[in-house]
């Protein structure tokens, strides 16, 4: 058998399509053969050289291809995975619910939210409880935040609501909603948050008589030893409470979204009525 490949591509072509009677055939043949192969032969020498000459500026190339390399791999989403948890969360956070927790010293609400968090799985976050983590973490904002409470001054408004922000994206992928507690304080706050964050889907007014307040705060004053648990300095934060509540309650009341709670109910009836009130949003 011949040695010339194209007649051993044509012999080994079944007896049907190697047309002998027909030699021009055979010849369109063995030159299509030759064609197909040698550009096959001339693609492969191109991808060999190509391989080989990234191979040399891998090793011998400047700093520059290097950095460029490095920046191309994090363009071809292939970036580390603190980004892209980044990204996923800077995006999730928006769709989950915001519930607004109100309620004044002493209502009971503390023991509410922590049974929302338990039922619902939601981030509690507290504007006061978020202040202080910051102050303690000795971050560059705790110590400008330290500052200003030192001088007993407010927390700018804007710094506040960058730090809920921040909280909610970082519990993103963890948590199915949020119960922001405490929040707004007044309707300025309550307007920014909605430009800033979005509007929340309910907000829960636990409320009880202030009498039932002072009591229950002075009981735990017994026990507790905090400063501010005696019964005058009680009356004095109930009506400062009441008098920064009251248009906040109003402005949320006429977008038809908040809901009254009795606390002086036991505390599992009034849990009842919470779960009433947060499973009607589904």
């Amino acid at each position: 058998m011949s040695s010339d490949p194209s007649a051993t591509f044509l012999h080994s072509l079944p007896a049907a399509l190697r047309l002998p009677s027909v030699p021009c055939v055979s010849r369109s043949l063995a030159v299509l053969y030759k064609a197909v192969v040698g550009r096959g032969r001339a693609a492969v020498q191109r991808v060999t050289q190509t391989d080989r000459s990234r191979r040399r500026s891998a090793f011998t190339g400047p700093q520059r291809d290097t950095q460029r390399d490095r920046q191309d791999n994090l363009s071809h989403n292939r970036q580390p995975w603190q980004i892209k948890l980044k990204m996923l969360r800077s995006s999730l956070w928006l769709d989950l619910t915001s519930v607004l927790m109100s309620g004044g010293p002493g209502s009971g609400k503390g023991t509410q939210c922590e049974k929302i968090v338990a039922k619902y799985g939601y981030t509690h976050l507290s504007s006061g409880d978020l202040l202080r983590a910051e102050v303690a973490s000795g971050s560059e904002r705790g110590k400008q935040l330290q500052a200003i409470m030192q001088k007993g001054e407010l927390v700018p408004l804007d710094t506040v609501l960058d730090m809920i922000k921040d909280a909610m994206i970082a519990k993103a992928d963890v948590s199915k909603g949020y119960l922001i507690d405490g929040y707004p304080r007044e309707v300025k706050q309550g307007e920014e948050f909605e430009k800033k964050i979005g509007a929340p889907a309910l907000l829960l007014y636990i409320d009880a008589k202030a009498e039932t307040m002072v009591k229950r705060l002075v009981k735990r004053g017994e026990t507790s030893g905090r400063a501010d648990d005696n019964e005058e300095t009680i009356k004095k934060r109930l009506d400062l409470y009441y008098k920064a509540t009251e248009p906040v309650i109003a402005y949320y009341e006429k977008r038809g979204i908040v809901r009254k709670i009795n606390s002086e109910l036991p505390v599992d009836e009034v849990f009842a009525i919470v779960v009433k009130a947060i499973d009607e949003l589904k």
